[in-house]
């Protein structure tokens, strides 16, 4: 299994993030400066995200600036913008927590033997009347359902699953009104969607926690590890892609042998 030790070095990122930065002053569409890194992105982040990508396991879409991830939607999810465009202040913005996302879907399938077969990055699935959309949705053959959410910052991780934990000891509500409320809506997806475990990552790491439910629209977050695969287990394929736009082929994992957008723009913003 890939250690620290064997992954890409920071400069490796800095050199597709440079490339993805010009592909993303081509397609804005309005004059802007280069967009940079701002110092925001760990250099452990960057490392797991460059392995993923020179993996294939992320890789370019057809569309400039933008990527998708070999899944189990097959690559076909997407494609996801590397940053948010905004023409009124002429303004590029990378969309930070992609990069911690792609960092955690690495840690999922090397830290935990995880096949990309079994996670879908950028989960949505409806759940009348909750629209659920999590980070990261894993479903582990004959094995617990599990939710990631992912955070840019530590702090901001472990304030979200305080204020999620005591929405769940009084009850949700599912009617109610979540517009702003990230807590909320995040506890909303537990109760529709009833992962087995709720799963935060930031460059950190993990903080996991087994879902309990109880009457009343009411669960409880306890510290708990998520399941690690073993063995054989691990030689399930990952999917691929075909010319950015999905179907790769089969590849065995080496461990075994914006919402946001230029106002007229699509894009996503994490």
């Amino acid at each position: 299994m890939p250690v620290v030790a064997d992954l890409p070095p920071p400069q490796v990122f800095d050199a597709l993030f440079d490339k993805w930065a010009d592909e993303a002053l081509r397609v804005a569409g309005f004059s802007a400066e280069k967009p940079g890194q701002e110092n925001r992105i760990p250099d452990i982040v960057k490392r797991k995200v460059a392995q993923l990508c020179e993996m294939q396991i992320c890789f370019p879409d057809s569309k400039p600036a933008c990527f998708r991830m070999a899944d189990s939607k097959k690559g076909k999810g997407g494609p996801y913008n590397r940053f948010s465009y905004f023409s009124s202040t002429k303004t590029i913005l990378p969309n930070w927590e992609y990069f911690v996302q792609i960092a955690a879907f690495r840690d999922l399938i090397f830290e935990y033997g995880y096949s990309a077969d079994w996670m879908k990055f950028e989960y949505h699935e409806s759940h009348p009347p909750v629209w659920i959309s999590v980070d990261i949705e894993i479903k582990i053959p004959g094995r617990p359902k599990i939710f990631v959410e992912v955070k840019e910052r530590r702090v901001d991780l472990q304030n979200l699953i305080a204020a999620v934990k005591s929405i769940g000891k009084s009850g949700v509500v599912l009617n109610q009104p979540d517009r702003g409320n990230d807590a909320l809506r995040k506890a909303k997806y537990i109760i529709a969607g009833r992962p087995d475990y709720f799963v935060g990552y930031s460059p950190e790491g993990f903080d996991q926690y087994q879902a309990q439910y109880e009457a009343g629209n009411r669960f409880m977050l306890v510290p708990a590890q998520m399941p690690k695969v073993k063995g054989e287990e691990r030689k399930n394929p990952l999917p691929g892609k075909k010319d950015g736009q999905g179907d790769r082929g089969t590849i065995l994992h080496k461990t075994s042998p914006n919402r946001s957008a230029h106002e007229n723009q699509s894009g996503t913003s994490k």
